[in-house]
């Protein structure tokens, strides 16, 4: 090795090698450190003419997101909320004009609700949503991307971007938690959208694991429908943090578990079964009014213990 390096340097060739190898280390970091310092001074222009083109989803950096409760065989949306803010006190005076993109795989179909739009300076706020639907059934663990962009195109051009992968959780099923910061409680919407039963108890012609169709268990006396399930849901949560609403009307619920909490027992597990094609929603109540536990966008993880099965 040390007869290689005397060779390699009497070669006129290794000046230039030394170059090159110091060029391939400092261009990459040379040209983020340059990117960087470019956006800084073009948002410290922008904000010097009262300038703010922002998004709860959409940032300059493309942030990417990761959403794992697609149920793979219906729509899905992507909501988006475009302002003109920068914080609650400062905002632009003017309209801000913009357009907005995106790139989708080959096996879904992406609409939008809009292709351009107006913030009007009298509300500060426009919405965009991306709707997503498969041509195809997905499996549990495969996933598309969508990149969406939107750019402001008047009084002055900004851009603002993100990256949603999209991942099949349970096939067929899906769920989401809508809240809101100082509102007392949170909502958990469960959609099934699969089409067919499963015969758990073996009656007349079928046998234990059969598969029918929503037609044939319609067409069921009421006792062999409680022989079939389309899908059961199980959610597990703290209640040192929400508290089931237990006047929900839920069809069939099973309480698995529960805590007692300074005397007091609280519900922390349930279990239930879903009709083919339906949606639920169960409300719980917050301890603590200031969290904001919507999922999947604005935390990353769930504060229910969501399994279908």
């Amino acid at each position: 090795m040390k007869e290689f390096l005397i060779k390699l340097k009497s070669k006129p060739y290794y000046k230039l090698i030394i170059i090159l190898i110091c060029l391939a280390i400092i261009i990459p970091v040379g040209y983020t450190a340059s990117r960087y310092i470019m956006n800084v001074i073009n948002d410290h222009f922008l904000e010097s003419k009262n300038f703010y083109f922002n998004s709860n989803r959409l940032k300059s950096d493309n942030p990417t997101y990761l959403i794992n409760n697609w149920s793979g065989v219906g729509e899905f949306s992507i909501d988006i909320s475009l302002n003109s803010n920068k914080n609650h006190i400062l905002a632009s005076d003017f309209d801000v004009e913009y357009g907005i993109s995106y790139v989708c795989p080959n096996d879904v179909i992406c609409t939008s609700n809009k292709s351009s739009g107006v913030i009007y300076k009298a509300t500060h706020t426009d919405e965009v949503v991306i709707s997503i639907m498969p041509t195809r059934a997905f499996d549990d663990g495969e996933s598309i991307t969508i990149q969406v962009e939107a750019t402001s195109t008047s009084p002055y051009v900004e851009t603002i971007s993100a990256e949603f992968k999209i991942v099949v959780g349970k096939r067929g099923v899906s769920y989401a938690i809508d809240d809101q910061v100082n509102r007392p409680y949170m909502l958990v919407s469960i959609t099934n959208a699969l089409a067919s039963y499963t015969i758990k108890q073996a009656f007349g012609l079928y046998s234990i694991g059969e598969q029918i169709d929503s037609r044939t268990y319609k067409s069921l006396s009421d006792i062999d429908k409680q022989k079939c399930v389309s899908i059961m849901i199980e959610l597990a949560f703290n209640p040192n943090t929400i508290v089931m609403d237990t006047t929900s009307l839920i069809s069939g619920l099973n309480i698995l578990e529960e805590v007692v909490i300074n005397g007091v027992s609280y519900v922390s597990r349930i279990s239930f079964p879903m009709e083919a094609l339906t949606s639920n929603e169960i409300r719980f109540y917050k301890l603590d009014y200031t969290s904001n536990y919507t999922y999947p966008y604005e935390n990353a993880t769930s504060i229910v213990n969501f399994n279908a099965y």
